[in-house]
């Protein structure tokens, strides 16, 4: 069964979603230390059988945050760069898969692209997030790094469209 998964998500999605995830509650600890203390002063007085089913289980949801995020810039983020022009986009679905088959690198851009969006989608909730904890410096520093993203969504997207529309 396991097997199975992995034949319909590559390995690649799986730990890019993982570390998307990882560094969220990252965020959540940094922004609520006294969140990790108590998590980590209650580990600290169980057995190692339950250490790692709570290791399993923080790192599952590690896992659907970082899914969530996936799909929040998929759906949301994915729409509104998009409707701003911030990314280049040629809707032609049959001439998508056309190129997938004479052309094996858009694979690989558009993984990558989808990674540049989903990190750029995690630091614009960060920067959305950071005011509630009076931490205004950061704002800006999630900012950035959310331009940085998107703007290699968008070198991506260029070559991803170079290579699929018609010349």
């Amino acid at each position: 069964m396991g097997e199975k998964i992995f034949e319909k998500m590559p390995f690649y999605n799986f730990i890019n979603i993982l570390l998307t995830g990882i560094l969220f509650l990252a965020f959540v600890f940094f922004m609520k230390p006294s969140y990790f203390i108590d998590l980590m002063e209650s580990i600290v007085g169980i057995g190692s059988v339950f250490m790692m089913i709570i290791s399993a289980f923080l790192f599952a949801i590690a896992y659907e945050v970082g899914y969530l995020v996936f799909r929040i810039g998929g759906t949301i983020i994915e729409f509104l760069i998009v409707k701003f022009k911030i990314v280049y986009f040629y809707n032609d679905y049959e001439q998508l898969n056309k190129s997938r088959k004479d052309n094996p690198a858009l694979y690989m851009l558009s993984r990558e692209y989808a990674f540049a969006r989903t990190q750029a989608t995690e630091f614009l909730i960060f920067m959305i997030v950071i005011p509630f904890y009076y931490q205004f410096t950061y704002m800006f520093i999630f900012l950035v790094l959310a331009i940085i993203c998107l703007l290699t969504a968008r070198k991506h997207s260029k070559k991803i469209v170079d290579i699929i529309k018609p010349k």
